[in-house]
């Protein structure tokens, strides 16, 4: 009888332990995993602060409340809240340069841009001579009456790191004119993030005709 009781005791003590010990778990805070994601979070509610506090059009507020006419972005991946920032500054680009804004895409754009001439064979160094080759290919397509009716960024995936990010994805360019078509292109744009604007800083496309993935 006496061992018996000894053996209830001893289990309700254990059992007290036991609740003891969890809850001192659950009550104490996770580490932190993804510190990026999680410096990530405090910019995107500094974001919204500014948002809020004023009209004038900032970045949150542009990618947010912007309305893309040509431009569509189907299934984005984003690894964490910033990443969402760098997918819509990606989508405001697009529609920018679809729109012919050339001075407003210019504030997306960072001094030290490159990108890959795939025609040429030829690397293009920095904002103004990325500028005048944008330009120059916007104004070509327009002259032979093939302008972009619709452009899709399909499954972006974006990765920030610090003041860097990379976005991959599947861009679908539809071309009008006499002679409409649909080009296909795998993506690879890189961004920095400078005085809180994320800007591209290096991009490389290979257009080809073809249909989309899934099509």
């Amino acid at each position: 009888m006496h061992k018996t009781q000894s053996i209830l005791e001893e289990i309700v003590t254990l059992s007290i332990g036991f609740t003891l010990a969890l809850f001192v778990w659950t009550a104490s805070p996770l580490p932190v995993v993804a510190a990026d994601c999680d410096s990530a979070s405090a910019e995107q509610a500094k974001c919204e602060d500014k948002e809020k506090a004023s009209d004038s059009g900032s970045q949150c507020e542009l990618a947010k409340n912007a309305h893309f006419k040509k431009v569509a972005c189907l299934h984005p991946h984003a690894a964490c809240p910033e990443s969402e920032q760098v997918i819509e500054t990606l989508k405001t680009i697009s529609h920018l340069y679809s729109e012919g804004n050339f001075n407003e895409l210019s504030n997306y754009i960072d001094d030290g841009i490159t990108t890959f001439d795939e025609k040429n064979n030829k690397l293009i160094v920095g904002k103004d001579a990325v500028m005048d080759d944008i330009k120059k290919r916007w104004n070509s397509a327009h002259d032979q009456g093939s302008p972009i009716l619709s452009y899709t960024i399909n499954h972006p995936y974006a990765k920030v790191t610090g003041d860097h990010a990379v976005v991959t994805f599947e861009g679908v360019k539809t071309i009008g004119g006499k002679n409409p078509e649909t080009l296909v292109s795998r993506c690879t744009d890189m961004f920095v993030k400078k005085e809180g604007t994320w800007k591209k800083l290096h991009y490389r496309s290979c257009w080809r005709k073809g249909k989309p993935t899934g099509t």
